[in-house]
C-alpha cells in the first residue's frame, strides 16, 4: 500500500464546541468553598495575633488590625473566584478519548485517548470523603507524572469512568498488537458519547 499523506481542509475538523460537557458534582463547589475558608480562617488569625499581643505604640496595633481586613478581603475574592472555576470545570467521554474543561479566563481543554493510558488511579482527602467525592488520576504510558486530573467526581462516577476508560484502554491496546485483516469496520461517530455503567 502506498504511503499517502492528503490535506486536511480546516472545516472538516471536529469541532470542540459540539463537545458536550458534563458538570462535576454538585457538591464539588461546596468542598472547595470550605476548603479555602479553612486555609483563610487560618491566615486570618495569624494575623490576629500579632495585633493583640503588641500593645504599644498603639499606631503600630492599628496598622497590624488592618492586615486581618485585608486577609479577609482577599479570603473571600480568591474563595469566590476558586468556586467559580470549580463550576466551570466538565468532563465528556467520546468514543476513544476523555476530554476535560477547566479555567474561567483562560479556558483549558485537555484530550486523552485511551490508547495512550497506562493506567489510572482514585484519590481522596478528608474534605472529599466528607463531601462523597473523588480526584481521578490517568497517567500515560512512559510517564511518571500525572498527565490528567480530574477533581470533583463523585465516588461513584470516579469508580465507574476508572473501570470503563482502563477496560477501553486494554481494547485499544490489543487491537493494535492484532494482526490487520482486510475488512474494514464502519467508522465510529467521534462525538458519540459511550454508555458508562450503572448509569454514571
Amino acid at each position: 500500500m502506498t504511503f499517502q499523506n492528503l490535506p486536511v481542509e480546516p472545516g472538516s475538523l471536529p469541532q470542540v464546541s459540539n463537545f458536550k460537557f458534563k458538570p462535576m458534582a454538585p457538591a464539588y463547589p461546596k468542598e472547595v468553598r470550605l476548603q479555602h475558608g479553612i486555609v483563610w480562617t487560618i491566615v486570618i488569625l495569624a494575623q490576629v495575633i500579632p495585633s493583640i499581643i503588641v500593645a504599644k505604640p498603639l499606631g503600630l496595633k492599628m496598622a497590624l488590625l488592618g492586615l486581618p481586613v485585608l486577609g479577609l478581603i482577599m479570603g473571600i475574592g480568591f474563595t469566590a473566584l476558586a468556586v467559580k472555576s470549580a463550576r466551570v470545570k466538565g468532563w465528556t467521554l467520546r468514543q476513544h478519548d476523555i476530554a476535560y474543561r477547566s479555567g474561567i479566563w483562560w479556558r483549558k481543554i485537555v484530550v486523552l485517548p485511551f490508547d495512550r493510558v497506562q493506567h489510572a488511579e482514585i484519590s481522596s482527602g478528608p474534605l472529599q470523603r466528607k463531601f462523597g467525592l473523588a480526584s481521578l488520576k490517568f497517567f500515560t504510558a512512559g510517564g511518571a507524572s500525572i498527565d490528567l486530573r480530574i477533581d470533583g467526581l463523585s465516588e461513584d462516577v470516579a469508580s465507574d469512568l476508572r473501570e470503563f476508560i482502563m477496560q477501553r484502554a486494554a481494547e485499544s491496546q490489543d487491537d493494535h498488537r492484532a494482526p490487520q485483516g482486510n475488512s474494514e469496520a464502519a467508522p465510529a461517530d467521534p462525538d458519540k458519547s459511550p454508555v458508562l455503567p450503572n448509569g454514571a
